[in-house]
């Protein structure tokens, strides 16, 4: 019964789809050999090849799934580690980038803080991101000049810094515009 449970979990364990089959989870029995110097070695036995290879410093990988054998290479551990590791950090660098900021103000901020608030902005645009700025109505607002006189000072604070993804819009309790950054990390 636990044995019947271990070979379930196994089966419902998800193998990483972005990468290629490594060691047993190859499933062809003849398998075209690439050293890891990339010279190959010839037509073996799956089994004869995992037996065969120190597991603690190498891994098989499958390079070509299309072939008849499946060709596979043998990879030195630490520089599979290091490669996925640099593709990891570089899909959360760009999850980073592309993720869109939002930057809220109150139109009864002062001067003083409109500088502070677009030094902050100017940060995020100098890294190539996406921020929407909304200037939200005070408590005591009663018209919208003030609100467009804030968003207009930022704009011309961070004109360098950035292009206008939507041009500016306003409605009774808001004014927002889209800035994209033009610099990059």
């Amino acid at each position: 019964q636990i044995e019947e449970r271990v070979a379930r979990t196994r089966k419902q364990t998800p193998t990483k789809s972005e990468r290629a089959p490594r060691d047993e989870e190859i499933t062809a029995p003849m398998i075209m050999l690439v050293s890891e110097e990339g010279i190959p070695q010839g037509v073996h036995p799956l089994k004869t090849v995992l037996r065969g290879l120190d597991r603690e410093q190498y891994t098989l990988v499958m390079v070509d799934s299309t072939e008849e054998p499946p060709t596979c290479r043998i990879y030195l551990r630490k520089i599979l580690y290091d490669r996925e590791k640099n593709a990891r950090k570089q899909n959360s660098d760009s999850k980073r980038k592309s993720k869109a900021q939002m930057l809220q103000i109150r139109s009864s901020i002062s001067d003083h803080d409109i500088e502070v608030k677009c030094n902050k902005l100017i940060s995020m645009l100098e890294k190539g991101r996406r921020v929407t700025v909304v200037v939200e109505r005070a408590q005591n607002e009663q018209g919208k000049d003030r609100r467009n006189a804030v968003g207009e000072t930022i704009m011309k604070k961070v004109a360098n810094y950035a292009t206008v993804s939507s041009s500016p819009t306003s409605d009774k309790t808001m004014w927002m515009v889209v800035l994209q950054g033009t610099g990059s990390d």
